[in-house]
């Protein structure tokens, strides 16, 4: 189920909370305002849709090339729907290329990060708004999929009643997830197993679940960054390195222990890794 709706008002209870979320008042970066959530209403009046696969990609970054590659891989199969999940902007701060990232992501399923929930805060020091709160909701799923944490992760978790549920992440579309190896990720879930190279799949309750390298141009990309955030800027100073090697995060710490061969993993590494 996918939502464009706005996030919730003022005011609303936020789905499984015992109290009204009230919106507190430091710097960007240190509160998940009111204006990040969708509401249980928004989720509820959000149509379903069926789909034989779904990307989720999440933190795109503003990363054309890796784009390019998301899409590509998409048009390879037919019935597959695209949710970018988030944080399709950042780096693109110039007028051409945040243009067409928001063109081309508006026209697929598309949902709030909090970069984009920052665009209209009314203050020109709007910053990534990484924090949340304590209390979030309770639920027994089989598959939790999300975005955001910077580092991806595929981990199965023991549930009440001798049950299992799965969390998926695929941590960055638009920048490197591990030393050394430059490509992105993005998450897929399918009828079928993934035709696309794989850290690994899981199936999930009948459907298969992979975390997904998007090997964009790598070159390409370093030049775009750089004509916007050249040596020494802020952006420079915080993301280059990651951008240039990759973080200091190997593919087996994503994974966690091994996984249960019953479970059905494809662990694979990709074309490149060890």
């Amino acid at each position: 189920m996918i939502s464009n709706e706005p996030a919730a008002v003022a005011g609303e209870p936020v789905a499984g909370a015992n109290e009204t979320a009230v919106e507190a008042s430091p710097g960007p970066g240190r509160v998940c305002p009111l204006r990040y959530r969708y509401g249980p209403r928004a989720i509820a009046r959000a149509p379903e849709r069926r789909a034989r696969a779904l990307y989720v990609v999440g933190g795109l970054y503003g990363n054309l090339p890796a784009l390019d590659a998301v899409e590509a891989m998409a048009r390879a199969e037919p019935g597959a729907t695209i949710c970018f999940n988030g944080d399709f902007n950042w780096f693109d701060v110039d007028d051409g290329a945040f243009a067409e990232v928001n063109a081309r992501v508006l026209a697929h399923d598309a949902t709030l990060g909090n970069v984009e929930a920052e665009f209209d805060a009314g203050a020109d020091d709007a910053g990534c708004g990484c924090a949340y709160p304590d209390s979030v909701d309770s639920a027994i799923v089989d598959l939790f999929a999300s975005t955001h944490t910077c580092l991806p992760a595929l981990r199965r978790f023991a549930l009440p009643g001798g049950a299992a549920g799965w969390i998926v992440n695929n941590g960055a579309a638009g920048m490197p997830n591990f030393r050394g190896r430059l490509h992105g990720l993005c998450v897929r879930i399918g009828e079928s197993p993934s035709p696309h190279e794989s850290l690994a799949e899981v199936q999930v309750a009948g459907a298969h679940v992979s975390l997904v390298p998007v090997r964009y141009a790598e070159s390409l990309w370093q030049a775009a960054f750089l004509a916007n955030w050249p040596e020494g800027s802020a952006a420079w100073l915080s993301y280059f390195d990651r951008i240039a090697r990759g973080p200091g995060f190997e593919p087996h710490q994503a994974l966690g222990p091994a996984l249960p061969v019953s479970d059905r993993i494809a662990a694979g590494a990709p074309a490149g890794l060890p």
